[in-house]
């Protein structure tokens, strides 16, 4: 009886095994072909200004949270002294003008824009099996291996890793100061219309701003 038990469990374990293994393969979507001759649809992408403002809010977002996790600094014996003997001699005006100054709140640091901003609006894609090409209106070459390893790009300014991640292609760049980018590449149905949603991350900001840039296919 006991035998007869277990094989009728393994059996349905088993059964189990088959739709499993159909999901999974049905969730790992192949890579559309994106090659061909993309134009930005400036309408519908964040522009220069818009990604310069996103960088400028999350600057002054992480300065106002550094300030205040920032101890308030405790004078020395010396400079309390000096405090003293500025209010005996006309100080107070010194005080007003100190505690307004530290009431202005710091101006956010500036942060440059991705490379590919001012170079990406019209791509032209050559893609095969194992890489995509695309070329920059600047002439820049934007190579990637599509196994996921790693390659120079750019011309040499930045290393670039490339995959498929559920039918879209994932391309992230290293820079050499520190900055990094990721950007997902994904088609529209029709494939008529080539949506890079970006994450970008230059050096010394502790959070990635995110916007988009969307494309039209010429012919």
């Amino acid at each position: 009886m006991k035998q007869r038990y277990l094989a009728f469990t393994l059996a349905a374990l088993l059964a189990g095994v088959g739709p499993l293994a159909t999901l999974h393969a049905d969730t790992a979507a192949a890579l559309p072909d994106f090659s061909g001759a993309w134009r930005l649809d400036d309408t519908n992408s964040d522009n220069e200004a818009a990604v310069t403002k996103l960088l400028q809010d999350e600057s002054q977002s992480e300065q106002n949270a550094s300030d205040q996790q920032a101890p308030a600094a405790t004078p020395s014996p010396t400079e309390h002294a000096g405090l003293h003997g500025r209010r005996g001699g006309g100080g107070h005006k010194k005080d007003k003008d100190d505690k307004k100054a530290d009431d202005e709140p710091a101006k956010p640091r500036e942060y440059p824009l991705p490379p590919t901003l001012k170079t990406d609006s019209v791509l032209l894609i050559q893609q095969d099996s194992k890489s995509v090409q695309v070329r920059l209106n600047s002439g820049d070459t934007l190579n990637g291996r599509l196994d996921g390893q790693s390659q120079q790009s750019l011309n040499g300014a930045a290393i670039v890793r490339s995959h498929n991640e559920a039918g879209k292609l994932i391309m992230q760049f290293q820079f050499s100061d520190g900055s990094t980018l990721q950007q997902t590449w994904e088609l529209s149905a029709d494939k008529h219309r080539l949506t890079v949603s970006e994450q970008w991350k230059p050096f010394g900001l502790q959070q990635p701003v995110y916007f988009k840039r969307s494309y039209v296919g010429l012919g």
